[in-house]
């Protein structure tokens, strides 16, 4: 009786989570013709490149670069994929699947090795074979959790699946504990032994928090790596509401660029896909069964003239940094969130400009994240530094100041904060960034404990 009354907590829980942990703003989208898409440059493949694809969940892969895998293998590459998790969070899958309204661990886990099946099949119809895929099991709607919360080595306990750890047969190592530091040393040790000469990962502006994880999991390892591994870098998009456009299949239109984030560049590169190869991605696609019964229309958009990637680069300072637009969350009442952030850096101290959206509301916490990558140490030793700002009823700030959970208490010229209304002005000594030529930064709001609003990730160039 007391272990099924903790199943329907983790549950509750969980439930409660997967509303926030998603947003899909969406922006008006700007029209590109087939003319301006095929002008973008094209990504070549050679014998000789050893091409790596980082996949969160097991239908990733095919979605956005099936036709990357065929043009390695028509031309005799070296390809290898790393699925993060087996995509056993899926609950409308699962419920479909069950014929029951509430998920559970017996379906979840089932599930995930359904969709592990299914990877393997599509990757076989590309004609990719089986010891060219890694399955690594962290959770699936875990891991930009365990990037936030678990550099402390305490592992993340996954709701759905009542584990802490790796525990599929098929993963490429079990019992690995369900923190960032092992993620981290997992990927950097793949990365490592294959030595890729171009690796395609999601951007930390996905609206997937798995994408966005594993985007910052795949930065900080190479970053880790960079005096012994240099790939060209991609990054490839899907989840947004409003893209792709149209919904459906359609062999004839040209995928175009996601443009539902503001201030992202324009570095834009495509892979042209001829009738032949988008029929092979089309049954790739298929064999994801899975999720081809839940979301048809949405698969089958990604099966076009071509599939499109964005050239990644660091954000600058003294700029405005990406940000989801504004028009999607005023719909959803999503209050309040961050109208623009501009990051400078100067001779003693680096600013953060926050503008907020109707500003702090009372018993809200403003967390700004900071994770330098430090060039004296490895970034799972380097601090991940918190700076928490929480305002009480009478409209007073208090400052919080941490590192993997740990209290950082400051001088008072260390960390300094200014307030109005509708913005923030946050002062943080360069010390914090000593041996940092950049950082990974983000902004979260909470209310009574609950995540309400939240920016993409970014990795700043200081």
């Amino acid at each position: 009786m007391k272990k099924l009354k903790k199943i329907i907590i983790y549950v509750s829980i969980f439930y409660v989570a997967e509303a926030m942990s998603v947003f899909r703003f969406s922006s008006k989208m700007i029209t590109f013709s087939g003319k301006n898409i095929s002008s973008f440059p094209e990504i070549q493949f050679k014998k000789n490149d050893r091409v790596l694809i980082m996949s969160p969940h097991p239908d990733d892969a095919a979605l956005a670069a099936s036709g990357v895998i065929e043009k390695c293998i028509t031309k005799g590459a070296k390809v290898k994929i790393i699925y993060v998790t087996y995509g056993s969070h899926n609950t409308r899958t699962m419920i479909k699947k069950q014929l029951i309204h509430v998920p559970t661990p017996i379906g979840a886990i089932a599930l995930g090795k359904t969709r592990h099946n299914e990877a393997v099949k599509a990757m076989e119809s590309l004609e990719l074979k089986k010891n060219n895929l890694i399955f690594l099991g962290f959770p699936d709607f875990g891991t930009l959790k365990i990037w936030t919360d678990h550099f402390n080595n305490r592992p993340y306990f996954s709701a759905i699946t009542m584990h802490d750890d790796t525990f599929y047969k098929t993963a490429y190592k079990t019992g690995i504990s369900f923190t960032a530091t092992n993620e981290l040393a997992l990927l950097e040790n793949m990365i490592s032994s294959f030595n890729p000469t171009k690796i395609f990962f999601p951007p930390t502006s996905d609206l997937n928090s798995d994408h966005r994880a594993t985007g910052l999991f795949t930065e900080a390892a190479l970053f880790d790596l960079r005096n012994a591994v240099h790939p060209e870098e991609y990054t490839y998009f899907v989840h947004s509401e409003s893209w792709p456009v149209p919904k459906g299949l359609h062999y004839d239109l040209y995928l175009t660029p996601p443009i539902y984030v503001r201030n992202i560049n324009k570095n834009w590169y495509i892979v042209s896909l001829n009738k032949r190869e988008e029929l092979k991605k089309k049954k790739a696609i298929e064999n994801h069964k899975t999720q081809l019964e839940t979301s048809p229309a949405f698969m089958y958009s990604f099966v076009r003239r071509n599939e499109i990637f964005l050239k990644f680069n660091k954000e600058k300072t003294d700029s405005l940094l990406p940000l989801w637009t504004r028009e999607k969350m005023e719909k959803l009442h999503i209050t309040p969130f961050i109208e623009s952030a501009k990051l400078s850096k100067g001779e003693k101290y680096t600013d953060f400009y926050i503008k907020l959206y109707k500003g702090i509301l009372p018993f809200s916490k403003l967390s700004i994240f900071l994770y330098p990558e430090r060039t004296d140490m490895t970034f799972s030793n380097a601090p991940k530094y918190q700076i928490a700002i929480t305002r009480d009823i009478n409209k007073k700030l208090s400052v919080q100041f941490t590192s993997k959970g740990k209290r950082i208490f400051t001088a008072s010229d260390e960390l300094r904060v200014n307030s109005k209304e509708s913005t923030l002005d946050i002062e943080v000594n360069n010390k914090y960034l000593l041996n940092s030529p950049s950082f990974f930064s983000a902004i979260q709001i909470e209310q009574n404990g609950i995540r309400i609003s939240e920016t993409p990730w970014w990795n700043i160039k200081l």
